[in-house]
Parts: structure tokens; sequence; C-alpha cells
């Protein structure tokens, strides 16, 4: 998903590209609890019976989903700020310093198509020196998107030099 504002004053554009997110920390972590009490309660029977090496498992496994459903958070929660201005043009990965800055008459934007039609494409900002990886986590039509209106970005900023 891509939102796109525009800085007040004509001072830029700002793009923050981050992955859609259907599940909710909270509704992962309802959702969690649902299950380990499900999963508790039937090894617990078990234990009851006489098998209780079933309790050991279920307690593996429930500290593996735990881990998967953080994991998965954590991802579905990054995000990448574009600034687009017309002094530098700052890319920013899941922190507070950008990890690749240029001035916008140096930068391009790349966007590589698959082979054939099953591989993804790659949007790549440019300067000569240096690239960084962009909307990794977009589907096609919303890189295609992205590299349009960030092309088009850098060449009004460029202009404004």
């Amino acid at each position: 998903m891509v939102m796109h504002y525009e800085m007040p004053d004509s001072q830029g554009e700002v793009f923050i590209v981050r992955p859609n997110n259907s599940l909710k920390w909270r509704h992962a972590k309802l959702l969690f609890n649902v299950i380990a009490v499900v999963m508790l309660g039937v090894g617990l029977v078990f234990w009851s019976l006489g098998a209780w090496l079933v309790l050991p498992f279920i307690v593996a496994e429930l500290i593996v989903l735990a881990c998967v459903f953080y994991r998965t958070s954590l991802k579905v929660y990054s995000r990448e700020v574009i600034a687009v201005e017309p002094t530098a043009i700052r890319v920013i990965q899941g922190g507070n310093h950008p990890v690749f800055q240029v001035r916008p008459p140096l930068a391009r934007v790349n966007l590589q198509r698959g082979d054939n039609r099953l591989a993804t494409a790659h949007l790549y900002l440019q300067s000569s020196e240096s690239e960084v990886e962009i909307g990794g986590c977009l589907v096609e039509s919303e890189r295609e998107a992205l590299a349009n209106d960030l092309s088009r970005a850098v060449a009004a900023c460029s202009s404004k030099r």
C-alpha cells in the first residue's frame, strides 16, 4: 500500500510504502491466546490420562507459533518513507536514518521487470554510485504506479533546482 503526501508550499512529496496488513497485533494476540487455551486444554486431558509426553510438544508448538506471530507482525508493520525534496531524495527503511540519500538531478527510478510473466519486478532508486530497492512488499500494479509517481516527483524536483 502506498500513501502519497505533498509537502506544504510545494517543497516536495513524501511516499510511505507499507505492506497490506489484514491481521492487527491485538487480533494476533487474541487468536494466539484462543489457540493456546484450546491446545493446553487438550494437552492437560492427555496428561491426566497418563500421556504426559504430549504436553511438552504442545508447549514447544505454542512457542514456535508465538515466534511466527511476532515475526509476521514485525514484518507487516515495517515502513519505507521516500522523501523527494528539491535539495535531496531520502529513503528511510524501518528506522530514523536514511539508508539512501542523493540529489535530485543524480537520481533515477528504475523498474526492472522479470524475464517471464511469473517473475516479479524490482523497483530501484539509483544514483551513479549506489542504489536501493524500494517497494518490495507491493504487488505489481502498486509497484508500477509507485514507479510512475516517483519518476514524476523526481523530475519535478530536478526542474525546480
